[in-house]
């Protein structure tokens, strides 16, 4: 059973049964801290999200990786703010925007890991900003092996560091059920000398279902960031000359996806999923299979 029919399998499942939920559940607290404005600040947020999810892996030799906690930990003070590894600082602030200073882990890393850290440092599947989707099985046949055929497995070419980005953030609420998001990003830590951005836009849908999240992005990635994580050269000793791949700036977008039903005071059913196509600069490189990569996660979330 692939990766999308076990997502909506678990939601089948409870969907048939929430008239019983909907009979035993008690009512929530009028303000959501998922809605704008509800958020208590000075204070430490704590959610855990226990069920099971997978986020795929582009890159041969990547796996994929079976998810079953999410930490959800955030922080919003008068200026300072940390939220699921971004650490911001708002510089101004007004009834319908928020313009903050902000540096996070840059998490193409990640994708050479095989642990829970780079997911998680970039992951607001299932916390207050809901950046979310549904994948496609990492087994499927959509792969491009690079623009010659000639692949490598992240084994072969030499490690990859992680790097920390800096730059602004602009939260804007044009209307009353609309999030756009705004980021410009560049390398402070001189590791791979690049810049990004990127723009989401959010709508929450209330209704008896519980909370209904659905968002479009679109990321852009220089030349310089593509190249280090992607491309192959000479740092990459015991490579042959004819695998060498100079990567490109890139243009990549995405769906996102998240469904909140309470079900309890303390108790949320969570499931999201998210879906980015890479761009041919960063897919023709002969270490990725796929040009697309996703992540989905279903379970219950506590919150402390």
């Amino acid at each position: 059973m692939n990766h999308l029919c076990r997502f909506f399998l678990a939601n089948v499942l409870f969907l048939s049964s929430f008239n019983l939920l909907a009979s035993t559940v008690e009512d929530v607290d009028a303000c959501v801290d998922d809605d704008k404005g509800c958020i208590d600040t000075r204070t430490w947020h704590f959610k855990l999200s226990v069920g099971y999810g997978e986020r795929s892996n582009p890159l041969h030799g990547g796996n994929s990786l079976p998810i079953y906690l999410i930490p959800d930990v955030y922080y919003y003070g008068d200026r300072f703010f940390f939220d699921n590894g971004i650490l911001g600082y708002s510089l101004r602030q007004r009834s319908r925007f928020e313009l903050s200073a902000i540096t996070k882990l840059n998490l193409e890393r990640a994708y050479f890991a095989e642990n829970l850290t780079g997911f998680w440092l970039g992951n607001q599947a299932v916390s207050g900003s809901g950046d979310i989707g549904f994948m496609p099985d990492p087994g499927d046949s959509d792969s491009t092996g690079g623009s010659s055929e000639l692949t490598l497995s992240i084994e072969d070419v030499a490690s990859r560091q992680w790097a920390v980005d800096g730059g602004i953030q602009l939260d804007s609420y044009p209307y009353e059920n609309l999030h756009v998001r705004i980021q410009v990003l560049t390398d402070i830590t001189g590791v791979h000398h690049g810049q990004h951005a990127n723009i989401r836009v959010a709508t929450p849908l209330h209704g008896r279902f519980g909370l209904i999240e659905l968002g479009a992005e679109l990321h852009f990635k220089s030349a310089n960031l593509i190249n280090y994580y992607y491309g192959v050269g000479p740092r990459d000793q015991g490579v042959p000359p004819a695998y060498y791949y100079e990567g490109s700036s890139v243009w990549q977008p995405g769906l996102t996806v998240a469904w909140h039903y309470p079900l309890a005071d303390k108790w949320t059913w969570v499931s999201t999923g998210r879906m980015q196509w890479l761009g041919s600069g960063m897919s023709d490189s002969p270490l990725v299979e796929r040009r697309h990569v996703s992540s989905f996660f279903t379970g219950v979330q506590y919150r402390f």
